[in-house]
């Protein structure tokens, strides 16, 4: 554990009633896969897929904006 967080982890979260080293246990394995899934290389084709996603994604967020209040409306 880095030295910031060892300092911190004496001290207990209020709204848990658990200590920071506590906490981070907790969420080792939810870690390990996040840092699993940045670390993977995607094929093209979900790369693609990913774009796309995002982009419908934008337009949905958009459509919801009334006009002159778009995020990501393109001028």
């Amino acid at each position: 554990m880095p030295e910031q967080l060892k300092a911190k982890s004496k001290f207990v979260l209020p709204h848990k009633r658990e200590t920071l080293e506590e906490q981070i246990d907790k969420n080792k394995e939810a870690l390990a896969l996040l840092k699993q899934w940045i670390e993977e290389e995607p094929s093209s084709e979900e790369v693609r897929d990913r774009e796309q996603y995002w982009q419908t994604v934008k337009e949905i967020i958009d459509g919801e904006r009334s006009s002159g209040f778009k995020l990501y409306h393109q001028q």
